[in-house]
């Protein structure tokens, strides 16, 4: 098993700006008269007769830049820009249903050629043990707690290579949820245990009051 720690991640922003956007930001940041201190994009599309909403915030100079996917309601909270919903904020959608509305918006964003792709530092431990590609990804939003995702990538599928996301709400050690694909979290609670027991051990993960981080 190969272990690696990354610092470099794709992320998601949109490019289809919107008169909204702007006054949104002139409204809650006026203190910055000639540079914005963040923008909004926004893409709106359908999906069985509904609309929903994607904005992506990108602030100045910080790399604390979200996506939100938005509909009647609900809404839930891609972190790092990477594609995946990390949180569902409010509305009783499960996160699994929001992730397929979200992925549907970013196809049709694509058809459009309105995406844009960079590389963000995150913060990620990685393993990879007979070509399945294990990663902890570490959340700290500054109005909620830490958590964790846990993410396996099966590539031995050469034409579609499967991966699996779970999350750790509390960055306690124990996974609560699976945000895509079909998943036993017993199996993979025992595979996050022992890589998070080898990440300590190699000092690329750090114990804070009873939680699991990423350096």
């Amino acid at each position: 098993m190969t272990n690696s720690k990354h610092h470099s991640c794709r992320f998601i922003r949109f490019l289809v700006s919107v008169p909204v956007g702007m006054l949104f930001s002139l409204a809650l940041f006026s203190c910055a008269a000639n540079q914005p201190e963040f923008t909004i994009s926004q893409y709106r599309f359908s999906l069985n007769d509904q609309i929903y909403r994607i904005r992506s915030i990108s602030f100045v100079n910080k790399s604390d830049s979200y996506n939100e996917v938005i509909g009647e309601t609900f809404m839930a909270l891609d972190y790092d820009q990477d594609g995946v919903l990390d949180v569902l904020v409010m509305g009783e959608i499960s996160l699994q249903e929001a992730q397929a509305i979200y992925q549907q918006g970013i196809r049709d964003v694509m058809r459009e050629n309105k995406l844009l792709v960079k590389n963000r530092d995150i913060r990620v431990y990685a393993m990879e043990k007979n070509r399945i590609k294990y990663e902890i990804i570490t959340f700290g939003p500054a109005d909620a707690s830490a958590f964790n995702e846990f993410k396996v990538r099966d590539n031995r599928p050469i034409i579609k290579p499967e991966q699996l996301i779970l999350i750790d709400h509390n960055a306690d050690g124990i996974l609560d949820d699976v945000i895509q694909g079909t998943a036993a979290l017993e199996k993979y609670q025992w595979i996050y245990k022992q890589m998070i027991e080898t990440g300590l051990q190699e000092g690329t993960l750090i114990e804070e009051n009873g939680t699991f981080l990423v350096r």
